[in-house]
């Protein structure tokens, strides 16, 4: 099967684009970036149109992971190993089919609402009960979660996190496209915001989300 028909237009196609692609890999060769996967087509079945990969055979899956993976690979792109899926959509194949295809971790739970306590879990988008602060292996492979939103993020709730002993992880969008935590001025204000506060009051350190998965496991 052909997995790219239909897919006529390429504006989006990273591997498409070689300004871009060009930027991402010097920043990649800098050590100051990380690229992973957020789906290939972002477009699942009806009603949640998002979840691409929620209602997915295990074929079917495996064709978009190598789809995936060739247009990394073309981009210059190291290849993958980080998943995040599109609109939350784990289903019930696709933890298994990212570790036969070399992925190590997924970032597939986020809670930007619920208190943050030492036996805080997550709630509010993607995989329920987990924990909201730290790392934890779902069906086999590691879950990182997301626990800081860039646009309703509060420095109570950082401090909440951080002192609870858990990971702060932002999570946001590029595009204003039906969410308001999109990379905007105001967004990155707040984030800018919360990061000076954080260097003025605490010892941190910062990692990408595989040097999160590398350092869990070297703990």
């Amino acid at each position: 099967m052909d997995i790219y028909r239909g897919f006529a237009d390429d504006t989006f196609r990273i591997d498409k684009n070689k300004n871009f692609t060009s930027l991402v890999q010097r920043f990649i060769h800098n050590g100051q970036l990380e690229v992973a996967s957020h789906g290939f087509t972002h477009t699942g079945s009806p009603p949640h149109f998002a979840r691409e990969f929620a209602n997915l055979l295990e074929v079917e899956i495996n064709e978009r992971l190598a789809a995936i993976k060739n247009i990394f690979q073309k981009a210059g792109f190291p290849q993958p190993v980080g998943f995040a899926p599109p609109g939350w959509g784990i289903g019930k194949y696709l933890p298994a089919q990212l570790i036969k295809n070399n992925f190590k971790y997924m970032a597939a739970s986020f809670d930007n609402l619920t208190d943050p306590s030492k036996s805080s879990q997550s709630h509010q988008a993607g995989i329920k009960n987990i924990s909201m602060l730290k790392p934890e292996k779902y069906q086999g492979i590691l879950n990182i979660p997301r626990n800081w939103d860039i646009a309703q993020g509060t420095i109570k709730r950082a401090c909440g996190v951080i002192e609870s002993g858990g990971i702060l992880s932002i999570h946001a969008h590029m595009y204003p496209i039906g969410v308001n935590n999109e990379i905007s001025e105001k967004n990155l204000t707040n984030l800018e915001r919360l990061l000076n506060y954080l260097t003025a009051n605490f010892k941190i350190d910062y990692f990408t989300f595989y040097g999160t998965y590398k350092t869990t496991y070297e703990l």
